[in-house]
């Protein structure tokens, strides 16, 4: 049940929306310099690199504010907690926030370790090698874009919805049972593996939606789709972790701490 308490749909949607918006609107730091990269190659689009950075900008808009609105009026009544949207807080964000860093630092430190047995994609350069102003973008981009727009879209709204139509089912399959069908699964506590299968399908659609952007610039090749899902899958297992037993904001910090690690392991030579 929604507790009385809980601010209108409209209040609860409008600033996750914002905040993925706000993402949204840096895509362009990391889009023109792949179009730019594509056309280097001999890969000439056929409008304008603005044109095409604006249309880019059309599908995630529509996803986040549609995943806005789907967390706004699911989450409440599943347990998650959003401090931008005033849903469940039962404690100052400022309780989360070593646990979202150290999580963030740890995720990241991970797939640099990962991508580096396995996959060696890192090389040792110089640092300093890298343009500065490259990883500036890259880390703007990845802080906005995949700390608040991604979030707002996977763990809001996807994780959300998946949570939901896990308790419908269950509460569908529980009556077809036999079992009291006037008691709600959600009044009783819902099933812990309810919210891990949710996050673990969610995590794999986060890792896969990395797949296009990565199309665009390389062939997907075996070991590029493999390094992929897998670096990415593991950093969705974790933020989809923290959504459910922190908050969204707490995922939002840190996804943006990741990107972080990412930038400076850059800026320190390894990329």
């Amino acid at each position: 049940m929604i507790d009385p308490a809980t601010p209108s749909l409209w209040r609860r949607a409008w600033p996750p929306s914002l905040a993925g918006l706000v993402g949204v609107a840096s895509l362009p730091l990391v889009i023109l310099p792949t179009l730019e990269a594509l056309m280097g190659a001999g890969r000439s689009p056929t409008h304008s690199l603005a044109l095409l950075a604006a249309l880019s900008l059309i599908q995630p808009t529509l996803l986040v504010v549609a995943a806005a609105f789907i967390g706004a009026a699911l989450a409440p009544g599943l347990g998650f907690t959003s401090y931008l949207g005033g849903v469940n807080v039962r404690e100052p964000f400022a309780a989360q926030i070593r646990r979202a860093l150290a999580s963030g630092l740890v995720v990241g430190v991970v797939i640099v370790a990962l991508d580096i047995a396995l996959f060696r994609h890192f090389t040792l350069h110089p640092i300093g090698s890298v343009p500065l102003r490259g990883i500036v973008k890259a880390l703007v981009g990845g802080v906005l874009y995949g700390g608040l727009s991604e979030e707002v879209m996977m763990r809001w709204g996807l994780m959300t919805l998946v949570v939901w139509l896990g308790v419908r089912l269950a509460g569908r399959r529980s009556a077809s049972t036999g079992v009291e069908s006037g008691v709600s699964i959600s009044s009783v506590g819902i099933p812990p593996p309810l919210y891990a299968i949710a996050i673990v399908l969610v995590a794999l659609v986060f890792a896969a939606g990395h797949l296009p952007a990565a199309g665009a610039i390389a062939p997907l090749t075996a070991e590029v789709v493999l390094r992929i899902l897998l670096l990415n899958a593991v950093a969705g297992l974790v933020f989809g972790w923290l959504y459910w037993r922190a908050s969204l904001e707490a995922a939002m910090l840190a996804h943006a701490t990741v990107h972080a690690v990412f930038a400076l392991a850059q800026y320190l030579g390894w990329g």
